[in-house]
């Protein structure tokens, strides 16, 4: 299990944040709302087979 990372937000107060591959992509897709659409998927990655990328 990778440690979590941990950063100063300011002088006196640390955040602690997960970031294990399976925890650190869960929370990029609920922060983004999900993945691309297969339409976004042809716009921003053309020539490229579209696949899920968030669960």
């Amino acid at each position: 299990m990778t440690p979590p990372s941990t950063r100063a937000a300011d002088t006196s107060r640390f955040q602690r944040f997960d970031i294990a591959p399976p925890t650190a992509a869960a929370r990029t897709c609920a922060r983004a709302g999900g993945g691309l659409t297969a339409e976004q998927w042809r716009t921003f990655l053309p020539g490229i087979p579209y696949r899920k990328t968030c669960p």
